[in-house]
């Protein structure tokens, strides 16, 4: 979302459209009189990278709904790296416990990060144990790991769509292969 600008008492102001970060934590929005749009987009874009690390360090990797809302936009869509497309925090929520529910421990961990207009793009490493069926293969009780990549999109501060790919060959591999 680009900034909105408008005039007050003859001075331009920018309009930040991120939320929590001015007001004292109220969700408004805020204005910085006068402010250069680089420093805004800054500021926007250190609140959207503390964002993508939520999603993974808290909600991912402490598998802690309650952030959520705080993180995602209710009009959410996910792309996972399983293949599977899911819409609002409901449709987050299943797979999140998909995945959780068949990889014990599963952790994600942030490989590198680049930041780049209203989008994150991030490489990934994921873990976890085959504990349960799992991409159609039974419990296997072996540590996996994959690299994947994903590209967030944001909207008022919060994740409104999401696109991860992961290496699910090397995935497959791990699960069908008994002696890895």
């Amino acid at each position: 979302m680009p900034l909105k600008n408008t005039v007050y008492k003859n001075k331009q102001l920018t309009r930040c459209s991120i939320r929590s970060l001015c007001s004292l934590g109220r969700k408004k929005r805020c204005f910085f009189a006068p402010i250069n749009t680089a420093l805004c987009f800054k500021i926007k874009m250190n609140h959207a990278s503390e964002q993508v690390r939520k999603f993974y360090e808290v909600i991912w990797n402490q598998r802690n709904k309650q952030v959520i809302p705080e993180v995602l936009a209710e009009e959410f869509v996910f792309r996972g790296s399983l293949g599977q497309e899911k819409y609002g925090h409901v449709g987050f929520e299943e797979y999140l416990d998909m995945v959780h529910n068949a990889l014990e421990n599963y952790e994600c961990h942030i490989i590198e990060m680049v930041i780049e207009s209203e989008k994150i793009f991030v490489k990934l490493k994921f873990s976890g144990i085959h504990r349960n069926k799992f991409m159609g293969y039974a419990p296997t009780g072996k540590n996996v790991s994959w690299e994947g990549a994903a590209l967030f999109h944001f909207s008022e501060g919060l994740v409104n769509s999401l696109w991860v790919l992961g290496d699910l060959k090397t995935l497959e591999q791990q699960l069908a292969n008994e002696k890895t």
